[in-house]
């Protein structure tokens, strides 16, 4: 080595070499030494004995599929996003169940639509009224169709924990 050569910073895992003050290996993302080491780049020192965990169902499905919680039950489910949105809190089942951002939107779009439809009630002086059977079926088929929905999803998470392999549509 000559003097002023930048020295290079060897890799315990993987053994490549790395430009000095790098924190990070650039083949592996292993963390690297603080004081950089000379080590010569012709030679490989062959990797130890790797031991492999046994294999477990679960260990896999943790790691092919991120957790997010227990999974909820779906019948809870329908009933605390059926109940509060027949009182105008649609979106609370699927805040519940761990689905936020579906959750907001349902709430505060609900709360809009209805404000947007008293405001032109009022601006037209009562002429929206005509569509009042509408809106009372709208205002009962809403959270019914919510809850169902948030049932079919807490549905379909239940059997994918319960077979995190299915059979693949060939």
């Amino acid at each position: 080595m000559r003097c002023g050569d930048v020295m290079a910073v060897g890799c315990r895992t993987c053994g490549t070499l790395n430009p000095d003050r790098s924190t990070r290996c650039q083949y592996c993302g292993a963390d690297l030494p603080a004081t950089p080491a000379y080590r010569d780049p012709f030679v490989r020192q062959r990797p130890g004995p790797q031991v492999l965990a046994p294999y477990s169902p679960q260990a896999a499905r943790a790691a092919t599929y991120p957790s997010v919680g227990a999974v909820k039950d779906p019948a809870a489910g329908l009933l605390i996003e059926l109940l509060p949105g027949f009182f105008g809190f649609l979106g609370i089942g699927h805040l519940w169940a761990g689905e936020t951002l579906l959750g907001i939107a349902l709430l505060l779009g609900y709360w809009a639509f209805w404000s947007i439809v008293a405001v032109v009630t009022i601006a037209s002086f009562g002429l929206l009224l005509c569509f009042l059977p509408f809106f009372i079926l709208l205002y009962f088929a809403a959270p019914i169709v919510s809850a169902l929905v948030l049932r079919r999803r807490l549905r379909a998470r239940q059997a994918l924990a319960a077979n995190p392999y299915p059979a693949y549509p060939y």
